[in-house]
């Protein structure tokens, strides 16, 4: 996906919500400049920061993956961060919850900005799909 915030830092009480699927499933969210990726999986749940700041007014490509329980952040095709408190194990749930594109359930959190071409595939895409989404651009 491809987002364009007009804020990244907030508070301590606020978010930028990019995608959100609950309960107990999964979140992208921009919170003090930085992108957090919540993933669970039918009770377990890993939080990942990429540790890349993100930049305001400048579309930049956000990938989230899960692949053999680790969670890793790319943004812009490079890699800030992965998962260290542990695996994500079981598998992704695909009932009936909505997903939610730019809000959390209830209303919270709006996406202060942009978001385009989000994807969300069932199995962690590849390093030249990665890039080939990169070099596609927004749009």
């Amino acid at each position: 996906m491809w987002v364009r915030p007009d804020v990244v830092s907030c508070g301590a009480a606020c978010a930028n919500t990019i995608l959100s699927r609950e309960p107990d499933n999964y979140e992208i969210t921009i919170y003090q400049g930085n992108i957090l990726a919540f993933v669970g999986g039918h009770g377990n749940t890993v939080t990942t920061t990429s540790g890349a700041a993100v930049s305001i007014g400048t579309w930049q490509n956000i990938i989230v993956s899960r692949a053999s329980g680790v969670v890793t952040i790319y943004i812009d095709n490079t890699t800030p961060a992965q998962s260290t408190a542990g695996t994500v194990s079981g598998t992704m749930d695909n009932s009936s919850y909505a997903l939610h594109l730019g809000i959390r359930p209830g209303g919270a959190h709006p996406m202060n900005g942009s978001v385009s071409d989000i994807v969300v595939w069932k199995r962690a895409i590849t390093a030249l799909e990665r890039a080939d989404i990169h070099s596609a651009g927004a749009g």
